[in-house]
Formats: C-alpha cells, structure tokens, sequence
C-alpha cells in the first residue's frame, strides 16, 4: 500500500520495540507500468480487504485510459535519469529478485562513500538468512543520485537543520524523532527513468546521516548507523515477506484471525497456520512442546501469546524473532515464509530447451533436453525427467531415445523442486517448477529407391531411377543422391550423376532421376555401379541400387594358326588370330 509508511522506533542497543505507528498518507502517488496496448482502455484499482477468512476486492477507483493521457518521451521537460550501477548481476532481472538502492544527502565529492555505505548494506543483508543461502536469487542496482547538500532533515533540532537533497529526506517525519521519510514522488522519478520495471522489485533509501532512524512501507528508508541494517531486515519482513510485528506494543485489534502466516489467535494444535498436520513433518511444533508455550529457549518452535500489537488473544510462532526484536534470526516460521516469498518472484527454473515444446521425431531418432536452475549457496535443486510419468534420470540434460517409444504422443517432464527443510509446508508448490514437452513419434519417414536393382542395355541410352517417401509424409524432406563404381566406369560406361530430391510437407509422390549409359563398343560383359541415397545433413547413406550394364558387343577371333604339344603332364593348346578384341569369349572345346 503506497499510502502507509511503518514508523518502528527500536531501541539500537537492546533490539527492543520503543514505539511503533503506522501513518497513512493522504496524497500519494501510484504508478503502474502497463503495455502499450490501444486495446486497453480502462485502469481500475483494488484494495484487498481481509475479513479474517478471505480477501475481497474493494475498488478504490478507475481511470479511462485515452490519447491524450499518453505522455512522450519529448513532453517530458525534467529528466530524472541517474547513472546505475549493478553491483550483484545473477542473471536476467525476468527470473530474479531486484533490489534498487537510492542515496539521498550525498554531494558529488561523497558519491565513493556512498558506493561503500551501499556495499556494507548488502554485505549485512546478504549475512542474514534466509537471504543468505539464496543470494543467487537477487540482482542489486547501485542508483548514483546526487544531492546540492550533505546529510538530512532535523526539524527537531534546536536550532533546526536543513539540508538541500535530492529526495528530501527528513527526520521527525509525523512527529517521530527516528522516523525518516522521503519524497515518494522524486524516488518514483528516478526510479522509473533509470531502471527498467524488473529491476525494482525491492527498494532501499540510504540517507547519509549518522543518526540512527529510517521507516518502512513501499520504500525501506534507513540512516547509515551501524545498527540500522537491523530496522531493514525487519521492514523486508513486512514488505516482502508480509510478515506481522510479533511485539505486544502498539494498538492492539485481535477481532479476526490475522492474514499473516506468523500471527493467529487459534489454540487449536490441529488448526495453527504453523503446524499443518498438528506437528511434524508438515508443521513446527513438537508433540511435546505445549500449547500454549511458555518457555523462552530461542529457535523452539510453539505458540507463545503475546503478538501484532497485543498482548493477550494473539500469538507467534517463537519466543523472539526479528519480527519481534532486532538483532535475533527470523527463525523457522518467518524464514520458510520468506523463502516461499523468494520462489513467488524467481522461478527454480531458468531456463529449458528445446524452446518449441511440441516436437515431432520418426522413429529412432534422439532428442536432448536441457534444463538450466538456479542453486542456492549451499545445496541443490533436485532434478526428475519424466517420460509418460515414468522417472527416467535426474541430471540437468536428458537425452530421449525413441526408438524405445510406441508411435503416437508421449509427455517429456522436468521436475525443479527446492526440498530444502526450511520449508515444511508448500500448499501452493511454489518450490517447485514442471515443464512439459509433448513428443509426436511418427514411422521412420526417410526415401529409399523402389527397386533394390536395375538393368540396362549398354545401348539402351538411360537409366531411369525411382525413389519413393517411406512412413508418412508430415513434414518436409530432402536427400542427396550420387553414382560410384563398381566394375563399371564413370565416364566411359556411364554418365556420373549426383542431385537432390525434394519433397514438400504432405507431398507424397515418387521422385525420379535419370543416368545416361555410354555405349563404348567393346566387348566386356556385364559390369555395375552402385547409387546411394544420403541424408544432406549428417551424410549418412538411406539407401543403395545397383545398375546392371548388359554388353551388347561380340569378340570375333580369326584362327590362322593352332597347335597342340603333347607332354607328359597334359596338352598345351596355341594359336594365332588375325583380330582379337577381347580374350573374353573364348573357349576350348575338348
């Protein structure tokens, strides 16, 4: 709620809730970034009302989207651009948490502090569970905003102070000494000329003074007191966590069963938010720990009264969290809260291939898939592939292989899931993420020659060669096609041939290529070459014919002379011919 700045007073030394308000703003601006779409005509705006059961909708207004509330780039007479800086990039800003921060009261000459007083505020956010172990999850945006004076606001001061600063930061906001509160609209400003939509999910004012104080609503606004990195851990529990004060202090209403998954007025064991099946391994209380609790060992999961402002009828999850005084972890109910949280902007699942998620393979043929996740700091995200609902490997690829796959359609999962035991309870499965891939596995569709051999007469002047589509005809497809010998000759016996054959999607019907056979007029016989279809891509042979050349040359021998010696081992025959063109054909006649 744009409206409502949190005004937490703790004490820095003991971590303890000094006073607590919550102010709502009369005059506040909001501003949605929507598509530049001329379908959409209308921008209605909703509040969520909580009736201690279930959210409604109230609307709190509309707005007619025309022309003439389009605003140009060069309508705009102010820039508000600043240079940025990103100090933690884990990726694509589409799949993670963004956190933009904005100094204010810092001059040109401090912009290096600045840069260090940035760095020390992550340092100690990125030291604090869970946001430690799910660092990978977030991007930070360095916003160099300079101002004309140094410091901030001190209305209370005797004599007051002030100071000259871009977002005019102040303290004794609503009368709160600690409090600090900014311009909202000169924040926005900057915001929304500098970073892209996906870049803000989280935003942070460092305000250059030494006083301790800040405050919390759409904006964490902090000093640069040691301590104050504390006041923004818990504000994030607010605001990104929507976790409740777990502190007794403030005005107390206890009506309703409160929305928040850290606070509740049920004593039932069975029906606390935080102990789903009444204990392990879906909740957090013990058989043994009472209910409700009185103990104050810290970490010890129970139902301790005491919460959201009062101190009876309302009750937290542990004995002191964050949520209820600095300087203490969140502990178990608030972190898993706050990695539910994490998984609600950032999918487990970067990203996948293939990209088309509908694939046609013929039989036989092998596809890879690939899923790349994000792993917290120190474990990892568990990987399933599924086929037809069958686990079939873990790992961040997968190759399928059809041909142990009927024809027809079969369903390819991954399963991302995060089984960290921070989290007990996932109704919504957030901590999980499934892709489906549907796979089509048709016949083997390739082209092989209609007949396994051919004849031709050595004068018969060609040879026509028929090639026929075999499976179906979804789809297009090409082949290569080429001649090599065999006892027959490129060139003398045959024409060497090679091309392509095409066949469009649908397209059924043979296709055929012709050779020409050369007649040489020698006597040799029959003799052969091979023709081979290829696939164009790998090379691999589909397919081979063999061609037959009938010789229809005769070999005329002349005897002029012929002998016969006798020996004692045999006969040797000689003779002597006028003409001979071949050896081939002669015979002896015993």
């Amino acid at each position: 709620d744009p409206r409502l700045i949190r005004a937490e007073d703790f004490d820095p030394s003991t971590g303890s809730i000094s006073s607590s308000e919550l102010i709502y703003q009369e005059d506040v601006e909001l501003r949605v970034t929507m598509p530049d779409d001329p379908k959409i005509a209308k921008l209605r705006v909703y509040y969520p009302q909580w009736d201690g059961t279930n959210f409604s909708l109230e609307l709190m207004g509309e707005i007619e989207l025309t022309q003439e509330q389009e605003i140009s780039p060069s309508s705009i007479e102010i820039s508000s651009v600043v240079p940025v800086t990103t100090i933690l990039n884990n990726g694509d800003s589409a799949n993670r948490i963004d956190l933009s921060i904005l100094g204010d009261g810092y001059t040109a000459s401090e912009l290096s502090q600045y840069a260090s007083d940035v760095q020390n505020a992550i340092d100690g956010l990125f030291d604090s569970e869970p946001f430690k172990e799910y660092q990978n999850y977030f991007n930070v945006h360095r916003l160099d905003v300079t101002s004309n004076e140094s410091g901030a606001d001190h209305p209370s001061d005797t004599p007051p102070k002030y100071k000259d600063t871009a977002l005019d930061a102040t303290y004794n906001c609503a009368g709160i000494e600690r409090m600090i509160c900014v311009n909202h609209g000169k924040v926005n400003n900057i915001l929304f000329d500098s970073v892209q939509p996906n870049q803000r999910d989280m935003v942070l004012i460092l305000v250059n003074d030494t006083k301790y104080g800040g405050s919390g609503g759409s904006f964490a606004v902090a000093s640069i007191h040691n301590s104050v990195i504390e006041l923004v851990l818990h504000e994030l529990g607010h605001s990104f966590g929507l976790l409740a004060d777990e502190y007794d202090y403030g005005n107390c209403y206890n009506a309703f069963e409160p929305w928040q998954p850290n606070v509740t007025k049920e004593i039932n064991r069975h029906l606390i938010k935080w102990n789903v099946g009444g204990g392990p391994p879906t909740g957090w209380i013990d058989l043994a720990t009472p209910i409700p609790t009185f103990g104050s060992i810290p970490g010890v999961p129970g139902l301790y009264e005491g919460a959201k402002y009062c101190r009876t009828g309302l009750y937290r999850p542990t004995y002191n969290s964050k949520m209820r005084s600095l300087w203490r972890p969140f502990e178990q109910i608030n972190e898993e809260q706050l990695i539910k949280r994490i998984y609600h902007f950032v999918s487990p699942l970067d990203s996948s291939r293939p990209v088309n998620t509908h694939i046609t393979l013929q039989k036989g043929q092998n596809q890879n898939f690939e899923a790349n996740v994000l792993n917290p700091l120190n474990h990892s995200l568990n990987i399933e592939w599924m086929v037809d609902g069958e686990y079939i490997s873990s790992g961040s690829d997968f190759t399928l292989n059809s041909t142990a796959l009927s024809l027809g359609n079969h369903a390819v999962e991954v399963i991302i899931s995060d089984q960290t035991t921070k989290v007990r309870y996932d109704p919504n499965n957030v901590l999980k993420e499934i892709r489906s891939w549907e796979v089509k596995v048709d016949p083997l569709n390739t082209v092989q020659f209609t007949l396994a051999s051919y004849s031709v007469a050595e004068n018969g002047g060609q040879v026509s060669i028929i090639a026929t589509r075999v499976g179906d005809s979804n789809g297009a497809i090409s082949v290569n096609y080429a001649t090599s010998d065999n006892t027959a000759t490129a060139g003398s016996d045959y024409t060497a041939t090679s091309g392509t054959l095409n066949w469009a999607d649908g397209d059924a019907t043979d296709k055929s290529f012709t050779i020409t056979i050369s007649d040489d007029g020698k006597s040799e016989g029959p003799e052969t070459f091979t023709i081979t279809l290829y696939d164009p891509v790998s090379g691999e042979s589909l397919d081979n014919a063999i061609v037959t050349i009938s010789d229809n040359d005769t070999t005329i021998v002349n005897l002029v002379k012929f002998t016969a010696t006798a020996l004692e081992t045999g006969v040797v025959l000689e003779w002597q011919t006028v003409s001979e063109i071949d050896t081939e054909g002669f015979y002896i006649l015993r």
